[in-house]
């Protein structure tokens, strides 16, 4: 499959990847942020080339808490209180299926910058596969958004082993999270996710890197969560 342009090979050692990396405010104004317009990106996105190796998926996050109706139709008010946002967006796919492989997922992300991520994934081939999974979400703080991702992969034993299963839920707390949450917030709260059957985690997190700065030009920094 031809891949997209792809960014460093840096982004394998966690560091932040910025065309050019913005302040980081602890907080975040009303003049910074702004309410994402949609796109066709997704449409986009979900028109790229799938092989028969995996599958893609945009999923809308959930609220528990009532999330804040923007100011106007392209405007957030960036000075409500941080108590009226949210306290976490959760996203979750149950049926990913490619090919012999599937499984499910669970992402959530909390006003405190804690990140859970749990997956589970299953092989009922006789042959070995790879599974790669990476999700990403763009936030809306203006004029340098900024992506963050998660990504999760090994190898799934067939009939003759090694396991045919693979199950992790880890949760860690990622500062940026917390101190971009009203950027999240404002954004359209989508998670943009790939999986894959047949590649390494490094390949399928460079696919997604490249269609990041394919569909979201305006992205300038992308901050690696868990994997």
């Amino acid at each position: 499959m031809k891949l997209l342009t792809i960014f460093s090979t840096f982004l394998l050692s966690g560091m932040v990847f910025s065309a050019a990396v913005p302040a980081d405010p602890s907080t975040v104004s009303s003049s910074a942020v702004a309410t994402a317009t949609p796109t066709p990106a997704e449409d986009a996105e979900m028109g790229e080339p799938i092989d028969d190796d995996g599958g893609a998926a945009v999923i809308e996050g959930g609220a528990p808490d009532p999330v804040p109706t923007p100011a106007g139709n392209d405007t957030f008010d960036g000075n409500l209180d941080r108590r009226s946002l949210p306290s976490k967006l959760e996203w979750t796919k149950s049926n990913w299926k490619a090919g012999k492989v599937t499984g499910n997922h669970l992402i959530v992300f909390n006003s405190n910058g804690n990140v859970r991520f749990k997956t589970h994934f299953h092989n009922s081939a006789v042959l070995q596969y790879k599974y790669s999974l990476v999700c990403y979400l763009i936030d809306a703080h203006m004029p340098e958004w900024h992506a963050f991702y998660v990504s999760r992969g090994r190898n799934l034993g067939g009939w003759l082993g090694p396991s045919r299963t693979h199950n992790k839920d880890v949760t860690k707390n990622f500062p940026k999270v917390k101190d971009h949450w009203a950027a999240i917030v404002a954004g359209d709260r989508i998670m943009h996710c790939r999986l894959r059957t047949k590649w390494t985690p490094a390949a399928a997190i460079k696919e997604i890197i490249g269609l990041i700065g394919k569909l979201f030009p305006h992205v300038k920094a992308i901050y690696r969560l868990l994997d």
